[in-house]
């Protein structure tokens, strides 16, 4: 039994390890993609401090089965190199019930993963989105979801537009099948548009295969 608390133990060890090293890594990558997407003139050092949090969860959730994977490589590497796993089959021991002890940590990493992780990514993903726009002193916006696709509400001085698209990418950036309604500041229709595709640029939407009322 204590051979499995060892191999589990030296599993842990390297999760824990590379995890520390993604981490790092991650937070030096994101920095620098915060200061090169936003204003750094106008960008404080708690502000990136702040978008980096909320973007490092994401980033280091998408790259665990990798951590998981490096890990069980260098677990069995060192202990290959030790010839620890030659004393083990001299032992007697099977070598698929070493396997037992890793397997173990990978399961109970993977449920806390996702069962405490993945709210934390979600949490922090939104709330990134929300200072993002606070920072590119966007228009508010307002978004659903809902059986006959995505709606989207965004104001501004001039009035109101509300977006539907049957279907959207990931982040929201990109939208199929979309049509705009337009509402001025008396609440009025003033336009609609519709399009095949939209992407969103940078303060727009950028529409192809269009028409307008």
């Amino acid at each position: 039994m204590k051979l499995y608390f060892y191999f589990a133990r030296r599993f842990t060890s390297n999760v824990l390890g590379l995890f520390g090293i993604f981490l790092v890594l991650g937070l030096l990558i994101e920095m620098i993609e915060i200061l090169r997407k936003f204003d750094s003139a106008s960008l404080g050092f708690l502000d990136v401090v702040a978008l980096t949090a909320l973007r490092i969860p994401a980033g280091v959730y998408a790259v665990f089965p990798l951590l998981i994977l490096l890990a069980t490589i260098f677990l069995y590497l060192g202990l290959a190199k030790s010839s620890e796993l030659v004393v083990t089959r001299a032992a007697g021991r099977s070598a698929l019930r070493a396997l037992a002890a890793p397997v173990s940590v990978a399961l109970v990493v993977g449920v806390v993963v996702v069962a405490v992780f993945n709210p934390i990514v979600t949490a922090s993903s939104k709330q990134f989105k929300v200072l993002e726009r606070q920072l590119n002193h966007g228009p508010d916006t307002t978004l659903s979801l809902g059986p006959d696709g995505l709606w989207l509400r965004q104001g501004s001085d001039l009035g109101q537009t509300v977006i539907h698209a049957e279907r959207a990418n990931s982040d929201g950036s990109e939208l199929l099948n979309v049509t705009f309604f337009g509402f001025d500041a008396d609440s009025k229709t003033s336009f609609q548009i519709a399009a095949a595709r939209a992407q969103l640029k940078s303060g727009y939407w950028l529409a192809s295969t269009t028409k307008e009322w």
